[in-house]
Parts: structure tokens; C-alpha cells; sequence
């Protein structure tokens, strides 16, 4: 097969079950590496796309295709570098390097100088990451890649934007813009764009920015998952908003932020993904040496054998004392196999069980972080982007009731007025439970008397608050977390309990965070969870994302006790 050829998806696939008919490994192998090129270039599906470079790596290795072979693991390496794996995409590229530098191929060597670099840099290993760069910058010198080449001086002005001296980088990516447009590298091309736009908002040259930003949405086109897309949406909402031009800027943040869902509920299936396949690796490695164990002993059992039939035939009369012992000898190591096999299988039981805890636990953790930090942007949004339009409008008002006296005693004014206001503490009050500023300024004793006040404010139960000996410092997702659950016990007694009174107490018992919560209210039976509901489960997950204790006590008609227990993590 060409693999230089476009074939469609349908082509592949009838090549494919060709393949697997006529039993040809060569072709079966070309064929799972074009699926996979298509998957990850035309349909950015990592996860399908992984899935066939490993299968076509197969076939490779029976055909003994080695040229395909690296080129194959270096495709791996780069979904690994993708998806966070940095040391495994080290091990990777570091095999390749050996190998091409004995082939001698320059511009393969410069490439993977670049990724050593960006795998080295995730790792967090600095020097050596410096050192690849440097490696590929004075390769690229002989080797005349301009698309690499142009990567190399995107990072330049990189450097640039971070010393403040906005007018080296103008000049220098207006020289890379020139060198990218006569590239065939749409990703790139969009990149480099939007870069430029980027700075000249910083020079306040928005409506050049605006230019720049224009040429990089008529490049990017509509690849589901795009960042540099989503960096597009991002500089326009903030080139239109500098123009106040707001109902454009309005637009593009909506697009921005759908565009950034997308890809964070990818990202997170991309890390589930991740575990998943690391775990798969661990148990095929466990087998792998169960096996070896299984072989190693079969050989010693077949030892045995043949030196108790060597001592047999030395004579007949100690034939019946040695066929004892032997007999004996063997039912001992069968009931010592038999409880020895059971011992293992419980062990491996639990490191499965362990595992599988702990994917579990990862996977919250990953959820929760992103709906936190999913919060605290859309708060951010909702005060600067439509919190601000709706202030300019109020302005706006304030203005033509100032200009037009009379104007304040219409009636459509006044309601349209005072919908303003509404529309601003609602905001407001939708930013500051979505990311609670308190919490951050002053601390999780204040958030939650802030909180409080809220819940008094809108007239339900008295609350009691108390805290004793609680600490200062304290971890701020621990902290965060601990926020999230009283404000949900808060919301389900205001709801479902008809609660007069609550009582709330903060405590430190030794490396333990107490939290107490009580109502008066009606009750319920905690053995069903569907009284519970959602708001039950969220508090359940992050208390088990704390690796904390929840226990409740509560019947119908006799109010609810929740205790939770915390370990105590310092800030």
C-alpha cells in the first residue's frame, strides 16, 4: 500500500477486511496506520486513533518492517506527550534518538530534539530540556526545516512577551506571520496568527488585532477540539470587548466557552482513558510474571521427577521406603501449593481491589478539581463580561434619566430600572456561590458566616454557626470542599427539612477536621437514598474525595444529625 496515498475512510475499511481475509499482515499493518492517521488528523480521536497505532505496531513487528516500526512509536510516544505521560514519552524518544542517530537522518534527529524537550520540560527536568532545544535549534540550522524553524521562533517571542519588550516580538512575528503563510501547516498558520493578534493587543493596537484574528478564523475551519480555535474565540472576545463592541464580544465568549467544555469533558475522558491503559499495562506485566513463576516451578517439579526415578532404580529394596517418603514429600508440597496458590490469589484480589479504589478516587478527584475550576471561570465571566455589559447599561439608564427628567416617571422606566438591578444582584449573587470570593480573601470561617448571612437573608431557620479550635491554615481544596458541603447541607434543610433551627460547628480534634451540622426539621430515613437525592451524592463524593467519614442520623419527624470527619491537611 501507498502510504502517501488519501484514501477515504470507506476505502480503508474494505482494505482492511481484505486484509484480515487474505490473512496479510502487511497490508493489515499499513492499513491500521492510515485508520489512525485519519482518526487523529481528520477526526481528533485520540483514543480510536491510539487504539490502531498500537494494532498496526503488531503487525509491523511480524513483518519486520523497521522503518514503520519507529515511525509507529514515535506516534505512540506523541499521544503519550498529549495526554501528560511525559516519562513514558522520555523512554520512547530516548530509544528513537539511539536509532536515528545511527541512521543519520538530521531532520528526524531535529524533530524529536523538539519533543525531548517538551517531554523533558513536563517532567519537570529543566537543564535537559534546554539542552534538546538548543540541540534542535543548531540542527535545524543545517537541516532547513522552515516549519520547524518557525516553531523555534514562536518560542522566541515566547520569551519576548515575558520580558515585557512588546516591540521586539511585534517585529519578530511579523516575520514569522510572512514565513508561516507559505507554509502548508494550517495549525500552524492559525497558531502564529493568533499570536500576533495577541500581541498587538497588548501594544492596545486592537483594531489590528482584530485583523490578525479575522485571518486566523478564515484558516482554522472547524476541527472538533481545536485549542488553537478556542485561543481564535478567546482574542476576539477580548479584541471586541477593548472595542466596546460588547454584544460581539458577548458572542464569541459563548462560543469560547462551549468550545472550552468540549474540550475539558475530552480531556477528561482522554485521562480516564489514560488510567485505564496504565492499569491494563500493570496487569499484563503481573501475568507475565505469574507465568515465568508457573514455568520456574514446572521446571523444578520435572527436576524432582527425574531425580526420584534415578534413586528408584539403584534398588529394590529401598523401593518401598522411598516411594513413602516420596508420597509424603509430594502431598506436603501439594497442600503447601494449594495454600500458598490461595494466599496469592487473595494478594492479588487486593491489589486489584486497590487499583480499582484507586482509579475510582483519581477519577473523582479529576472531576471535582475541573467542576471547581469550571466554576471559578464561568464566575469570572459572569462578573467581568456580562456583570460589566449590565453596569454600562445601568450607567446608560442613569444617564438618560439625567438628561430627560420626565423620563423617570414612566412607568416602562421604572420597571425596565429596577429589572437592571435585579439582573446585577443576580449576577452577583450566582458569581459569588459559583466561587466564593471570601473564601479566598479571608479565609473558611468568613465564607461561611457570609454564607450564612445569605441563607438568614432570604428569612429561613436561624442558624447557629460555632467553631472551636480550628486552624488558620488549612489545605485550599480541603478548604473549598468543606465550603461546598456545608453550603449543600445549607440548601437541602432550606429545601426539604421545613428546619426552624440549624446548628453548624467547626472543630479540630487532633489531625481530624469535625464538621457537625443538626436540624429540627422533618427528617427522613437514610436508607433511602432517593430522599437524598443529588445533593446527598455530592456530598458523599467529595467527602470520600477528602478520604474523610460521613455518618447520619436522622428519622422521620425527628430532625438530622451529619457528622463528617476530615483528616487534616496544612495549607
Amino acid at each position: 500500500m501507498d502510504l502517501k496515498s488519501d484514501y477515504t475512510y470507506d476505502e480503508l475499511e474494505v482494505l482492511l477486511n481484505q486484509a484480515r481475509e487474505e490473512n496479510d499482515h502487511q497490508i493489515l499493518a499499513d492499513a491500521y496506520y492510515l485508520l489512525a492517521v485519519y482518526e487523529k488528523e481528520k477526526l481528533s480521536n485520540d483514543e480510536l486513533a491510539f487504539e490502531y497505532f498500537t494494532r498496526s505496531l503488531e503487525y509491523y513487528k511480524i513483518v519486520e518492517d523497521e522503518e514503520q516500526i519507529f515511525e509507529v512509536e514515535r506516534k505512540i510516544a506523541l499521544r503519550s506527550l498529549e495526554a501528560g505521560l511525559y516519562s513514558e514519552a522520555v523512554e520512547s524518544l530516548e530509544k528513537m534518538l539511539m536509532h536515528y542517530r545511527k541512521l543519520g537522518d538530521k531532520k528526524m534527529l531535529t524533530q524529536l530534539f523538539m519533543d525531548l524537550a517538551t517531554a523533558y520540560n513536563g517532567t519537570g527536568d529543566t537543564e535537559k530540556a534546554l539542552n534538546y532545544q538548543k540541540k534542535a535549534i543548531s540542527l535545524n540550522q543545517e537541516v532547513g526545516n522552515e516549519e520547524l524553524s518557525v516553531k523555534l521562533s514562536l518560542t522566541q517571542v515566547d520569551s519576548y512577551i515575558a520580558l515585557s519588550e512588546l516591540d521586539s516580538a511585534s517585529l519578530l512575528i511579523n516575520r514569522i506571520v510572512n514565513r508561516a503563510l507559505k507554509l502548508e501547516n494550517i495549525e500552524l498558520k492559525c497558531q502564529v496568527l493568533n499570536q500576533q493578534g495577541e500581541i498587538r493587543n497588548l501594544q492596545k493596537r486592537h483594531v489590528r488585532a482584530l485583523e490578525s484574528f479575522t485571518m486566523a478564523g478564515s484558516l482554522c475551519g472547524s476541527r472538533p477540539y481545536d485549542r488553537n480555535r478556542l485561543d481564535l474565540y478567546e482574542g476576539l472576545s477580548s479584541t471586541y470587548k477593548k472595542l466596546a463592541d460588547y454584544k460581539l464580544a458577548y458572542s464569541y465568549t459563548e462560543k469560547y466557552a462551549a468550545l472550552n467544555d468540549s474540550i475539558l469533558n475530552n480531556d477528561r475522558v482522554n485521562t480516564i482513558n489514560n488510567l485505564s491503559y496504565k492499569f491494563k499495562v500493570k496487569q499484563k506485566n503481573k501475568e507475565l510474571r505469574v507465568l515465568e513463576l508457573e514455568n520456574d516451578y514446572a521446571l523444578e517439579k520435572n527436576n524432582q521427577q527425574r531425580r526420584a526415578l534415578w534413586v528408584l532404580g539403584g534398588g529394590l529394596g529401598l523401593l518401598l521406603a522411598l516411594l513413602y517418603y516420596i508420597i509424603r514429600f509430594y502431598n506436603q508440597r501439594i497442600k503447601a501449593n494449594s495454600i500458598i496458590n490461595e494466599q496469592k490469589e487473595k494478594i492479588n484480589s487486593q491489589r486489584i481491589q486497590n487499583l480499582e479504589d484507586e482509579i475510582k478516587i483519581n477519577s473523582m478527584q479529576s472531576m471535582i478539581e475541573g467542576q471547581e475550576i469550571e466554576r471559578e471561570r464561568i464566575a469570572k465571566e459572569l462578573h467581568d463580561s456580562l456583570g460589566g455589559v449590565l453596569s454600562t447599561i445601568k450607567l446608560q439608564f442613569d444617564s438618560v434619566q439625567s438628561k430627560i427628567k420626565k423620563v423617570s416617571q414612566v412607568e416602562e422606566y421604572q420597571k425596565a430600572h429596577k429589572l437592571i438591578d435585579a439582573a446585577v444582584d443576580e449576577v452577583r449573587t450566582i458569581s459569588q456561590n459559583l466561587q466564593p470570593s471570601a473564601l479566598e480573601n479571608l479565609g473558611l470561617i468568613a465564607a461561611i458566616n457570609d454564607l450564612i448571612n445569605r441563607f438568614q437573608g432570604n428569612k429561613n431557620a436561624e442558624i447557629d454557626f460555632q467553631h472551636y479550635s480550628f486552624p488558620d491554615k488549612i489545605n485550599k481544596m480541603v478548604s473549598l470542599s468543606i465550603y461546598r458541603i456545608v453550603q449543600e447541607l445549607l440548601h437541602n434543610a432550606s429545601k426539604h427539612s421545613q428546619a426552624e433551627e440549624i446548628m453548624i460547628q467547626l472543630t479540630r480534634d487532633e489531625d481530624e477536621i469535625v464538621v457537625h451540622f443538626e436540624d429540627d426539621g422533618i427528617g427522613f430515613d437514610p436508607t433511602h437514598t432517593r430522599k437524598g437525592g443529588m445533593g446527598m451524592e455530592n456530598i458523599k463524593s467529595r467527602v470520600n474525595y477528602l478520604k474523610g467519614s460521613l455518618s447520619i442520623d436522622s428519622k422521620d419527624g425527628e430532625g438530622s444529625s451529619f457528622v463528617i470527619h476530615i483528616p487534616y491537611v496544612a495549607d
